[in-house]
């Protein structure tokens, strides 16, 4: 896990020979983050900017920390070009991204250890099995401390910080549970007892793994559908302390209830995207036993889902689905990206092995990325009762039509 300085040309005050390279080094880390990008990822929406800015349009204050969904190790290149357009004064680094790729790119792995180290603070994951002994456990913690420490020193500075509190990006596609990294640095206690409070902006990042096209360049790639929601600023809220309840068991409790809050507004800042509201009717359909499916139908039940979920509060959209024209496109590239994973031929015939396939946290989107997408959606429905309905009624009715 790392956590981003965000305002990286501050941190480097006195640092003589950044100050003389600062300029070219950021340009050049910002020509490198667009030419990555381009290769991942096919097309970025952002929605939810409003919550970051006063009625006369300029931002709110900082610092802030920023907590944001955990997808793929592209995430902050697909993220900060459009913090930028927000706030040009924001600075991110690219090592969050960096540390997760193969070795042989060695050119960005170069760029980590030459440049990149100065703008982030590496968080080690010692509930995941990180450190070989408990020596190195004690002291892998006590240098995150120090690094907890050093964030809520930048807070002073009006330095903002960015955490992908899940700690992974190895998982089903739900949010999972949240680390307490996130808890130790909402607050900053002072030595007098007080607690000065950080706002703290939640992100959610959805993606569509299955709808975008191949990298342009190397024909290889399978380019995605990111989009960027950004949540309503909150603060943490402390626990109500139970009588006689002791200081370990109200750290621990409070840590539970404020880990739970973040998961919950990450999993509430899901975009849906036509992976999801058609890609849900197709698992349904291999559920059902079906041996194919056609576009139309796919067509239909997006058109009523949209509409029925326009109805509820507090949903985002892809942009796309908002008129019959992006749907159709949409639903295009869904099915083109369907036939190129294998999940039906030409005719329309479904692979149910592949369709069904529950796969390990670590391949999971590489070995059944439908159902990956599926699983962000399902999980928001259980959260929310008004949802579940929708696809639960939607699905069952477009079965019941084409079994006639």
């Amino acid at each position: 896990m790392n956590i981003a300085k965000t305002n990286v040309l501050e941190v480097q005050r006195n640092n003589l020979g950044f100050q003389l390279f600062k300029r070219p080094i950021m340009a050049g880390i910002m020509v490198a983050m667009d030419l990555m990008q381009g290769s991942h990822t096919e097309e970025i929406q952002l929605h939810g900017q409003q919550h970051l800015l006063h009625e006369n349009g300029k931002p709110l204050p900082g610092p802030y920390l920023w907590l944001s969904k955990h997808e793929v190790s592209m995430d902050v290149i697909n993220v900060v070009p459009y913090w930028l357009d927000i706030d040009p004064h924001l600075r991110f680094d690219l090592r969050g991204a960096m540390r997760n790729f193969k070795k042989s790119e060695y050119v960005f792995r170069a760029l980590d250890a030459a440049i990149l180290r100065h703008f982030t603070y590496h968080v080690s994951r010692t509930s995941r099995g990180e450190g070989n002994s408990p020596e190195e456990i004690e002291r892998l913690r006590t240098e995150n401390e120090e690094h907890f420490q050093q964030v809520r020193e930048n807070y002073r500075n009006g330095i903002h910080a960015l955490m992908f509190p899940e700690g992974t990006t190895q998982t089903d596609g739900t949010v999972f549970p949240v680390k307490s990294g996130c808890y130790n640095i909402a607050k900053i206690e002072r030595e007098d007892g007080s607690i000065d409070l950080i706002t703290t902006i939640p992100i959610g990042l959805t993606y569509d793994h299955i709808s975008g096209d191949q990298d342009f360049l190397f024909q290889r790639i399978q380019r995605k559908h990111a989009f960027v929601t950004i949540g309503k600023p909150s603060y943490y809220e402390p626990l109500a302390r139970r009588e006689g309840e002791s200081d370990e068991s109200y750290v621990k409790a409070d840590i539970g209830n404020h880990t739970r809050r973040v998961r919950e507004r990450l999993i509430d800042l899901n975009t849906f995207t036509v992976a999801q509201l058609a890609g849900e009717y197709v698992l349904r359909s291999a559920e059902a036993g079906r041996r194919e499916i056609s576009k139309n139908e796919l067509e239909d039940i997006v058109s009523q889902r949209v509409e029925r979920l326009q109805r509820l509060p507090k949903t985002t959209f892809d942009d796309q689905l908002g008129n019959e024209y992006g749907r159709r496109h949409r639903i295009e590239q869904f099915w083109e990206g369907l036939e190129r994973r294998g999940y039906v031929d030409y005719d329309g015939n479904l692979d149910l092995q592949k369709t069904l396939v529950v796969p390990g946290f670590e391949h999971y989107k590489r070995d059944n990325p439908l159902r990956y997408c599926v699983n962000r959606v399902q999980q928001l429905g259980n959260y929310r009762d008004d949802i579940r309905s929708v696809f639960e009624t939607t699905g069952e009715e477009m079965l019941k039509r084409v079994r006639r």
